[in-house]
């Protein structure tokens, strides 16, 4: 994932009152794996694509 989606990303949880763990309970995964998803370790294309709609931002700002 780019840098930039990572910061959409995070700037929307922020905005939300989130954290990844939150982020992670309605994803249904663990928060270790959304945060190597985040952090580049994983590309978890699968939920990649759900965060969007759970957060209220585009699917462009997470794309690579």
């Amino acid at each position: 994932m780019r840098p930039e989606g990572v910061k959409k990303i995070r700037v929307a949880l922020l905005k939300k009152g989130w954290k990844q763990e939150d982020l992670a309970l309605h994803l249904g995964i663990t928060p270790a794996y959304i945060s190597q998803i985040l952090n580049g370790r994983r590309e978890g294309l699968r939920i990649r694509r759900k965060i969007p709609a759970l957060l209220g931002i585009s699917s462009r700002h997470i794309e690579d």
